[in-house]
């Protein structure tokens, strides 16, 4: 997998690759094959931190008013008419559920790395599993 992160990635995509390279070139598990799976968690980080972003300046709902106009068409009041979600919340949930989705793709959850050590365990015989994490590898 390339270090530097692929040009296509916006701002907090590229920072969200620079910071996973380390970890999971360290892992050992990932290959050139796996670089679109980690370029999609890349974007999904980015939407995440986004729709928070957005939350947090505006909320989590907004107000919604109806204008009220005279006869000619002019404004001459408004009338609250409740509350709507703002959408950001389900962009924040949706990648909430992919990022989750994907690091477990990836190996980066807990329950996650403990399979495929478990299935690493069951399918060497003369490697142990510290042996097979602690080796250089370039992917």
């Amino acid at each position: 997998m390339q270090k530097t992160p692929p040009a296509k990635l916006q701002k907090e995509a590229k920072q969200a690759y620079r910071d996973l390279y380390p970890i999971l070139n360290e892992s050992g598990f990932i290959v050139q094959a796996d670089l679109h799976t980690v370029i999609l968690l890349c974007m999904q980080i980015q939407i995440y931190k986004q729709a928070y972003e957005n939350i947090t300046e505006h909320g989590i709902e907004t107000e919604i008013w109806e204008s009220k106009q005279d006869s000619s068409g002019k404004i001459i009041g408004k009338d609250f008419k409740g509350f709507k979600a703002n959408p950001a919340v389900r962009m924040l949930s949706d990648a909430t559920s992919k990022v989750q989705s994907l690091s477990d793709d990836l190996g980066l959850a807990p329950g996650a790395r403990a399979r495929l050590l478990e299935t690493v365990e069951k399918n060497t015989d003369d490697e142990s599993i510290d042996d097979m994490l602690n080796k250089d590898s370039d992917f």
